[in-house]
């Protein structure tokens, strides 16, 4: 199975990898829907399949200037 995260994965990313790295939970998938990352000031980065850890602090959901 893999979670449905809709236009909300900049936010799922980051607790998928808090289970993982912090708890110690198995890997899980997570859905990426990239059409709106052009709207976020720091979109999740996704490289030969796999999230990123992102570089800079916070939830990653601030949006971009118009």
């Amino acid at each position: 199975m893999v979670p449905h995260v809709g236009d909300m994965g900049q936010i799922h990313r980051h607790l998928i990898l808090f289970n993982h790295i912090s708890l110690g939970l198995e890997k899980v998938f997570l859905e990426y829907i990239p059409h709106l990352r052009d709207h976020f000031e720091f979109p999740a980065r996704v490289e030969e399949g796999v999230y990123r850890v992102p570089d800079e602090i916070g939830a990653s959901c601030e949006f971009a200037a118009a």
